[in-house]
């Protein structure tokens, strides 16, 4: 049996995987200096460690005051008691290791068995390049987001493997932190109804029965009355644009149409609905379930960030991993059109780290770029549809929603490499 050295494993790795690599390790190692020298700063641990100490101590955990603004299940704030120990400099950095760790294996695994195409390394590692300015202010942040997208990949991989249970299992962890992330679960039901919904049920239901397990019924009751409330009287948007949702609602006010709350829920319920029609068209298709699964997740990530009930700056990370995988694939062929719309929405994400790199400048003082992100996202899904439609054939050698019977093998553009422009 040969022995492979780290040296040499590291000689084998294309030129692509070391630069991600290399870059990764950086961003890490230099949010976790940034911890230690100042970890009540610009980081949003102090809320979970906050959190995770009301609740030992049976206090309220939802109400909001300076530098505290806890909106998670209280199964997260239980998660995070062990952390306590470590106060909010060690505690904040294993935060930053965990998040950042499970991110990286997830996207890796997702690339190599859960996107509707193998990857290559060299594609993985351009991936890997082009997510990295987008997570950039997740990770240094200690936001959650992280974690949440890295549990919607694990989910994702697991169904095309059929691991059932797994992929619900994913789907309710990041449930529990955001809520939103449900509707993927909703989404994939009308795909695999019968494989999923025992199994969504009984795993959300355990979810929200396991805080019972660590504290006085009457406790846990009250928290759960007051997270309702909080969720239900929580409105952002006459906040002002630096405190407003970055969703439909705020793109609809930059063009100066206001519209009410609750007709604003009412066109998140009419495009959830749209998303489940399209859903369900594709499945009569009867192509690829990888393709399919695809096109679920796909619209599922542009409900939660343009359409979702509570969409930050930041949330736009889920979208990363979509974007920048179309944008790689979509460059390795040549007669791909919608590869622009993609490398469109792309450069319009680069807008919030690059914001934060150059505050003082006056192009990143424009509040109408403030809505540059749900724009991008909507270019992304402009993309996702006219290829599911079958107007770029070629683009991942087949429509997204076309079958199999539809595929002509010689029309398809195989590369190797991805050429990066």
């Amino acid at each position: 049996m040969s022995h492979v050295t780290s040296g040499t494993l590291w000689k084998r790795l294309t030129d692509l995987v070391k630069w991600s690599v290399t870059l990764w390790a950086i961003l890490l190692i230099a949010s976790l200096v940034r911890l230690w020298i100042s970890p009540e700063k610009h980081s949003v641990y102090p809320n979970f460690s906050e959190a995770a100490s009301r609740w030992v101590h049976g206090k309220d955990l939802y109400t909001a005051r300076r530098n505290y603004d806890f909106r998670y299940s209280p199964l997260v704030a239980i998660g995070f008691t062990p952390l306590l120990a470590f106060g909010n400099r060690i505690g904040g950095m294993i935060w930053c290791v965990f998040c950042t760790t499970l991110l990286v294996a997830a996207l890796d695994h997702w690339l190599k068995k859960g996107a509707p195409r193998p990857t290559s390394g060299q594609e993985r590692g351009a991936v890997f390049l082009l997510v990295l300015p987008l997570a950039i202010g997740n990770i240094a942040s200690n936001q959650s987001n992280a974690p949440v997208l890295a549990m919607l990949l694990i989910a994702m991989t697991a169904l095309q493997t059929e691991a059932f249970t797994t992929a619900c299992l994913a789907i309710v962890v990041a449930f529990l932190f955001k809520l939103y992330p449900l509707s993927l679960g909703l989404i994939l039901l009308l795909i695999y109804p019968r494989k999923l919904s025992g199994r969504l049920f009984v795993l959300v239901l355990a979810g929200l029965l396991l805080p019972y397990f660590f504290q006085r019924t009457a406790y846990v009751n009250a928290t759960y009355r007051d997270w309702a409330h909080y969720l239900t009287v929580e409105d952002r948007s006459k906040l002002g644009i630096g405190r407003a949702y970055r969703d439909f609602q705020f793109l609809l006010h930059d063009l100066s149409i206001v519209i009410t709350q609750r007709t604003y829920r009412i066109i998140e319920l009419i495009v959830a609905a749209v998303f489940g029609v399209l859903c369900l068209m594709a499945r009569s298709k009867q192509g690829s379930p990888a393709r399919l699964n695809f096109f679920a997740f796909t619209l599922a990530l542009c409900w939660m960030t343009v359409f979702g009930p509570a969409t930050e700056s930041m949330t736009y990370l889920l979208v990363a991993p979509v974007v920048c995988y179309l944008l790689v694939i979509g460059w390795s062929y040549p007669s791909s059109g919608t590869k622009y719309l993609y490398l469109l929405s792309y450069l319009f994400l680069l807008y919030t780290p690059f914001s934060g790199l150059f505050p003082g400048h006056s192009i990143f003082r424009s509040a109408h770029l403030k809505s540059i992100q749900p724009i991008a996202v909507l270019l992304l899904l402009a993309g996702v549809l006219c290829d599911a439609m079958g107007t770029e054939t070629q683009k991942l050698g087949r429509p997204l929603l076309g079958s199999d019977a539809d595929f002509d093998p010689s029309s398809a553009i195989e590369t190797s490499r991805v050429k990066l422009v």
